[in-house]
C-alpha cells in the first residue's frame, strides 16, 4: 500500500503485484484520511507524524488494518496511464529497500505490472512515462 498526500487531498494504491490493484482518492484533513475507490472500497485512517494507520474495507466487506511509515523519495506511489484514449493504467509501489510491486489494469483485466521504465508497453498498449503520484491525483479504474 502507498498513499500520497498533498494540500488536503490523498491518493492511495493497494497492490499485491499480481491481481489486486485498487486506486483510492479522497480527503486528508486534520490528520485524517477518508478515501474511496470506484468499486466501493474505502480506506480510512490517521496521520501522526511519520506514522499512518487505519483500515481498508473492500466493496465485498472484507477488511484489513494497516500501519505504515512515511517514506522518502524515491519510495512512494508511481503510475503510468495509457497513451491511447482509454482508462488503462499501471501502478507501482516502491518500498524503502528499493523493491517494487505493481499491477496493470488493461481493458478492465488486472495483472502484474511491467518493470518501471522510460517506455512501457503492456499487451500492445503504449503508456506515458511513469511518474510519482501527488495526493489528489484523479483515481483510475478501481
Amino acid at each position: 500500500m502507498a498513499i500520497a498526500v498533498h494540500d488536503g487531498r490523498a491518493t492511495g494504491f493497494i497492490s499485491d503485484g499480481l491481481q489486486i490493484g485498487v486506486w483510492f482518492d479522497g480527503a486528508a484533513t486534520g490528520g485524517l484520511l477518508d478515501l474511496r475507490a470506484l468499486d466501493g472500497s474505502t480506506l480510512v485512517g490517521g496521520i501522526h507524524g511519520r506514522v499512518i494507520h487505519g483500515g481498508v474495507t473492500r466493496g465485498d466487506g472484507a477488511e484489513w488494518s494497516f500501519v505504515a511509515l512515511l517514506g522518502e523519495e524515491p519510495t512512494g506511489l508511481y503510475t503510468a496511464t495509457s497513451s491511447a484514449d482509454t482508462d488503462d493504467r499501471v501502478g507501482w509501489i516502491r518500498f524503502p529497500d528499493d523493491t517494487v510491486v505493481g499491477t496493470s489494469d488493461i481493458g478492465g483485466a488486472t495483472g502484474p505490472a511491467p518493470s518501471i521504465a522510460p517506455t512501457i508497453t503492456v499487451e500492445n498498449t503504449p503508456f506515458e512515462p511513469s511518474h510519482p503520484v501527488v495526493g489528489g491525483t484523479e483515481i483510475g479504474p478501481g
